[in-house]
């Protein structure tokens, strides 16, 4: 038997439109800043949870320069 990570947050705000669901699919996105999520999606990184890899083809829409940003280092690291 696979046991599923569900979430549930109460306050979600069904009323809120950054909370509707997208194209009818029933999924609810949400608008956070990435200092928001960045110390647990780290900590959940390098401890290996299992969760992480069912959002690994996920597609995520950023700022195009904090993508430029992170191309640049990329790119830095590669080459040291």
């Amino acid at each position: 038997m696979i046991n599923r990570l569900r979430l549930y947050n109460e306050s979600l705000d069904e009323s809120d439109p950054s909370t509707q669901p997208v194209n009818g699919s029933g999924e609810h996105r949400v608008s956070v800043t990435l200092s928001e999520i960045l110390p647990a999606l780290r900590d959940a990184i390098l401890s290996s949870k299992a969760w992480v890899q069912d959002f690994a083809d996920d597609r995520l829409e950023i700022p195009k320069d904090l993508y430029d940003v992170l191309k640049a280092y990329e790119q830095t690291r590669k080459a040291a």
